[in-house]
Parts: C-alpha cells; sequence; structure tokens
C-alpha cells in the first residue's frame, strides 16, 4: 500500500460512477481544506490523473471521521511525492 501526504490548498478532482460502475474523474473539482494522508488506488481510466482514497473531512469540513472519498490527482504530483 503506497502512503502519501496531499497538502492543504491542493486541487483534486471528484469521482463519477462510469462504464461497469467504476469510478473515473469528474470536471468536478474541490480543494483540500487540510494536509491529508491518501491511499493509492489501482483503478484505471484516469489517463492524466491517478485515484487516491482520502478522509471526506479533507474537503467537507462536517463529514463524518468514518467517510472516505475517492479522489483523483494529476499522476506528475503523486509521483512527485
Amino acid at each position: 500500500m503506497k502512503v502519501h501526504t496531499l497538502e492543504k490548498g491542493q486541487r483534486v478532482k471528484l469521482s463519477q460512477m462510469g462504464h461497469r460502475n467504476f469510478f473515473y474523474p469528474s470536471n468536478q473539482v474541490e480543494t483540500l481544506v487540510e494536509d491529508v494522508k491518501c491511499e493509492w488506488l489501482p483503478y484505471i481510466g484516469g489517463q492524466a490523473y491517478t485515484a487516491v482514497k482520502i478522509p471526506a473531512h479533507a474537503i467537507y469540513v462536517n463529514a463524518g471521521a468514518e467517510r472516505y472519498l475517492v479522489v483523483w490527482i494529476e499522476k506528475e504530483m503523486f509521483r512527485a511525492n
């Protein structure tokens, strides 16, 4: 399992459900409100992006601690971490 840190202020693409109920990057972009550890996910479909799992409160302050989101970050940003 690859774990990296994403910094507050970084922009991420949210996921959308697509073909065969797989997650794909959407056009909706959000900004992280805090530094957060993310876990790399072996998803395909985001040519320039890679999927990571983050706690929902990294974007939505009032989200519960047990909720997670699949978001997409640029592959180059992930490799630099």
